[in-house]
């Protein structure tokens, strides 16, 4: 199962800044009900104000629906945005890349990318959320669903992101740099974790307001596991082996 989030108050949330300066790749699963807001997929940001984050964003209102990759620190701000767009009640994959302070490319089921320079280095990084944004109140709220939520500490490269894109679980690419994995049900459902349990570090998210259960993206997960040791210090389970598993 997925997080399925009402477009208005519902988000997942952990008081932490998972990750606070650049290399950041986030990269999750989305399946938005709405051609016509902006819906934040995972930002990093301060939750007293709108002035530093970092934001992966789906733009339902830019001409073309397409996604972003935005940074913010003060009065300085820049954002990638895809060339093509998504496509309402349809599963897409989206992938942010911040490889540096002025450095950051966007993109769309593994292909459409847009990249920008404008230098910003955000600060006062207190908080992650998964279908919000990470700020003062509820902003940018999710409409449809999220899953297979990650953060890395490095740049992926196109060739990995193309991985993650056809399906593969994040656990089976760069297990290196994963600092952040919540499977939002999909293979939780085949442990005893909870579905926002954070499966590659050590900040589980927080269901404000409700979010729901809903039908998951068909993934490759390992089947047999090892155990590496993450840049966070936890442990993290990489593989030999995978299977695709459809959960519903």
């Amino acid at each position: 199962m997925a997080y399925s989030f009402n477009g208005s108050s519902e988000y997942l949330d952990t008081g932490n800044a998972v990750l606070s300066s650049a290399p950041i790749t986030m990269a999750c699963w989305f399946y938005s009900t709405s051609n016509s807001a902006t819906q934040r997929l995972i930002s990093i940001g301060d939750k007293d104000s709108s002035n530093d984050f970092f934001h992966l964003s789906a733009m339902g209102t830019v001409t073309g629906d397409p996604l972003r990759a935005s940074v913010k620190r003060g009065g300085a701000a820049g954002s990638a945005t895809t060339t093509s767009g998504y496509s309402i009640n349809t599963w897409h994959h989206a992938t942010a890349v911040f490889t540096s302070n002025s450095d950051r490319d966007v993109y769309i089921d593994g292909g459409s990318a847009g990249n920008n320079t404008t230098a910003a280095t955000p600060a006062s990084l207190d908080t992650t959320r998964i279908g919000a944004r990470a700020s003062s109140g509820t902003n940018g709220p999710m409409a449809g669903r999220i899953a297979e939520a990650a953060i890395w500490n490095i740049a992926l490269s196109t060739s990995e992101i193309a991985q993650l894109a056809s399906g593969f679980s994040p656990l089976l690419v760069r297990p290196d740099g994963l600092t952040n994995y919540w499977p939002l049900g999909g293979i939780a459902r085949f442990s005893a974790s909870s579905a926002a349990s954070d499966y590659a570090g050590a900040y589980p998210l927080s269901p404000i307001d409700g979010p729901t259960e809903a039908e998951h993206p068909r993934i490759f997960y390992p089947t047999t596991p090892i155990i590496l040791t993450a840049a966070a210090g936890h442990a993290v389970r990489a593989m030999h082996h995978y299977r695709m598993l459809r959960c519903s």
